[in-house]
């Protein structure tokens, strides 16, 4: 099986716990504050644990404890040059965030046209059947196909074509063999599918009224002013990304790791089939097992995938640790709870993170207090190195 299949289902059935933080939105929520306060106290962690290395066991639930340093040994991480990249915003790049906009505010329309032709786009209602059955998914009414898409099983949209608005069709066609689901898969299967209408997508002209329409703005201008802001901000934001990137591999590639603790990498194998299994089970309605054999491998193959994949996560955690620990970084309680209120005022008003319960649900939902205290100290850790390296910043496609 290739590793990019492994990773790609990895990357689909586990959220990452970096997203929420180190947020700089600044939204409030009302009862926030009370509300971490109490679970800190309650779930919190003391500050060297978070230090020193620490992770809870998939099978037993209890903490497996290691010093970092005895896994690692660390080359040089001060003092690394690197290069930061940053993309400049020019009139080209604003030009194509406003065709964007428009292009995601087309309105659909009507036409008077009466035939479907390939690439038009047409509303449909359809219904599949098995030996004069309908099967699940196979029915929907007003729906907007583009002909041409390859949105459907092949002869679908084909079949389409030349049909006349209100008349319906009889299309007798087979599901492909490797399809997702086994009930349908090489089945031979009849759609009757009625065209409602032909539809033409209308782009929106670009003026003070569209930016009124899709923003707080007035004008144009005030418009244009805000994405060159924005994209000034994101350029930044992922040249400093990948800055960052560059100098973790570069520290790791100077490190030396002596094996891992006894039992840790299974233990994070475990944890992240427990959640890819939920995630799949919710997403598929499968078992994990079932899900694999539909990628097109075996359990083997994907066990070992995993485990290399994991491996890899640990030596980063155990890299991560041995830097906190050599330099006395820490997460200490007042910096998580910081942290959790602005995590919480970013999505409370979203989520309804209005009690403990729910800050307890959000935080066991995102690998627990433990590996919430992991993510701070990494962006600890991988700021501190950014802040002691040699960093040249350059900008690249300025216009002259």
């Amino acid at each position: 099986m290739k590793r990019k299949i492994v990773i790609a289902l990895m990357t689909a059935a586990v959220m990452s716990m970096a997203v929420g933080c180190g947020s700089n939105k600044t939204d409030s929520s009302s009862g926030s504050e009370a509300t971490a306060d109490s679970t800190a106290q309650d779930g919190g962690e003391e500050k060297e644990q978070a230090a020193s290395g620490s992770s809870v066991s998939a099978s037993t639930g209890e903490s497996i404890e290691y010093n970092a340093l005895d896994y690692v040994t660390l080359g040089e991480y001060k003092g690394i040059e690197v290069t930061e990249t940053v993309q400049a915003v020019t009139e080209g790049s604003i030009k194509t965030a406003i065709e964007n906009a428009l292009e995601d505010n087309k309105e659909k329309k009507e036409t008077k046209k009466d035939t479907v032709e390939d690439g038009d786009i047409v509303n449909i209602d359809y219904k599949g059947t098995k030996d004069g059955v309908a099967f699940d998914g196979g029915t929907a009414e007003g729906y907007d196909l583009t002909i041409g898409s390859h949105s459907f099983i092949d002869g679908f949209e084909d079949g389409l074509i030349g049909a006349k608005v209100g008349k319906t069709v009889k299309l007798n066609l087979t599901f492909p063999e490797d399809y997702a689901s086994t009930d349908l898969a090489g089945q031979d299967v009849v759609f009757e599918v009625k065209v409602n209408s032909i539809m033409e997508e209308i782009k929106p002209e670009y003026n003070d009224e569209f930016v009124q329409n899709i923003s707080d703005f007035k004008t144009t201008k005030e418009y244009e002013e805000y994405l060159k802001e924005t994209l000034t901000t994101e350029n930044e934001s992922e040249a400093e990304n990948t800055m960052k990137t560059e100098l973790q591999n570069t520290v790791k590639e100077n490190a030396e790791f002596k094996g891992f603790p006894e039992g840790l990498v299974e233990s994070e194998v475990q944890k992240y089939k427990d959640s890819m299994e939920k995630q799949i089970q919710a997403s598929y309605g499968m078992a994990l097992e079932d899900y694999i054999k539909e990628m097109g491998t075996t359990e083997d193959e994907f066990n070992e995938e995993i485990t290399s994949y994991m491996k890899e996560n640990v030596e980063t955690e155990m890299l991560v640790k041995a830097i906190a620990e050599t330099e006395g970084i820490e997460v200490t309680e007042d910096d998580y709870q910081k942290q959790l209120e602005e995590d919480l005022k970013s999505y409370g008003n979203s989520y309804g993170f209005s009690t403990t319960e729910d800050v307890e649900k959000y935080l066991n939902e995102n690998g627990g207090v433990e590996e919430y205290k992991y993510s701070m100290l990494f962006n600890k850790v991988w700021d501190y190195v950014a802040e002691n390296a040699k960093i040249t910043k350059r900008i690249e496609g300025e216009e002259k």
